[in-house]
């Protein structure tokens, strides 16, 4: 798992900006960050453990295609998929270009 950390200031909801490439699981701490994906496999935290109001942005952002929790892939520039959570459940939202 590759994350990194991009620049100094706090982007997206007050948190870093993350770079994203291979498997990567994520945790509940990630909520409300924005990922920078590169060939990533992203697997979401149980929807339980993430609780209601978990959300995070994948953008796109170069190399092989990106898929999120096997919602899509993201593979072009301009693709982005955010993702909520009430819960019980996960919500992606996939704009493709």
């Amino acid at each position: 798992m590759a994350q990194t950390l991009n620049g100094a200031r706090a982007g997206w909801a007050q948190n870093r900006v993350e770079t994203l490439s291979g498997a990567v699981t994520l945790k509940a701490e990630d909520s409300g960050k924005l990922f920078l994906c590169s060939a990533a496999t992203v697997t979401l935290p149980a929807a339980a453990d993430a609780g209601a109001g978990w959300h995070a942005k994948f953008i796109y952002k170069s190399g092989a295609a990106t898929t999120v929790n096997s919602s899509g892939d993201i593979d072009a520039a301009g693709d982005f998929c955010d993702v909520v959570c009430d819960g019980s459940n996960f919500y992606n939202a996939l704009n493709l270009t």
